[in-house]
């Protein structure tokens, strides 16, 4: 761990002296009343896996300077993975020069090579973003993702997870560190338009409740489609067509997926209506075409 509170050595000695020592045994510094960071780190560690130190590097291989406070934004999102918090920012500056990074009038960068420390979800979120002028959308990443055979949870993982992703807007994302005009977002705002599915949600006295919606390009490329106007239908249902089971579709807050299969199979195309039928006395979900696209 990189970063730690006086707290938990408090047991050691009242005497400042003794304390002092132990830290000098333990090859860490004070910087201040509550915090405390490694003096050094020596060769015999593996530097490599230190999460602060990895996210860094990821960051700067997006952006070659990067301001403080966002490179600290940054930290934050990736130890998230590990720790219930960082440090605050005046404390991790301290760390940033032993980790191998550089920090110069409130930005930061690294002598250090960054080739090779991005994961291939990363790779792919920097591709989608690139490919749509610098602000994307979900759907839009995650239509990266599957051409490069990565899951849709994959892309809630790396949004949510990642320090090289920024939110901004609402729904949208960029690359950390690197500036965006409202003109771009606007772009983007009006490129959904094609992600629109026009759903229409009925509940019946028979216990289904219906949802009409338009094959949109992703739903036709992934099988995934928006859930959002269902979201309390959420959990697991059995994908029932014609009395046949094909298996099992699954619903978030956000999105129902699994329909892939029997989409191929109905030779289902963009522009289609397609009606959804969840029996919430068992828990089966039924599909039906309402109408072809190109009729």
């Amino acid at each position: 761990m990189e970063l730690l509170s006086r707290k938990p050595l408090g047991i050691l000695s009242k005497d400042e002296r003794i304390t002092s020592l132990a830290l000098k045994n333990l090859n860490l510094q004070k910087v201040d009343n509550e915090w405390f960071t490694y003096k050094q780190l020596t060769d015999e560690q593996d530097n490599s896996k230190i999460p602060l130190r990895v996210a860094g590097l990821k960051m700067l291989a997006v952006n070659s300077n990067i301001n403080i406070d966002n490179f600290h934004d940054g930290l934050r999102r990736h130890a998230s993975r590990f720790y219930a918090g960082i440090a605050p920012i005046y404390v991790v500056e301290h760390i940033l020069p032993v980790l191998g990074f550089d920090v110069r009038e409130s930005k930061v960068s690294t002598p250090l090579s960054t080739v090779g420390v991005l994961s291939k979800s990363e790779q792919c979120l920097i591709s989608a973003i690139n490919k749509n002028g610098g602000v994307a959308s979900f759907l839009e990443i995650a239509e990266e993702f599957f051409l490069h055979s990565l899951s849709l949870p994959a892309v809630s993982v790396t949004l949510k997870r990642s320090p090289i992703a920024e939110k901004v807007n609402e729904g949208f994302h960029k690359l950390r560190g690197i500036d965006i005009s409202w003109q771009q977002i606007e772009d983007a705002q009006k490129r959904q338009k094609r992600f629109a599915q026009d759903e229409e949600v009925t509940h019946g006295l028979d216990g289904v409740v219906r949802m009409k919606f338009t094959v949109n390009s992703y739903a036709f490329l992934t099988g995934v489609i928006g859930a959002y106007s269902v979201r309390e239908m959420s959990g697991s249902w059995s994908l029932v067509y014609k009395n046949k089971l094909y298996g099992e579709v699954k619903i978030d807050e956000s999105y129902l997926w699994s329909l892939a299969k029997l989409f191929k199979e109905l030779g289902v195309k963009m522009g289609d209506r397609m009606e959804l039928g969840f029996n919430t006395w068992n828990r089966s979900l039924s599909i039906k075409r309402i109408k072809n696209g190109s009729s």
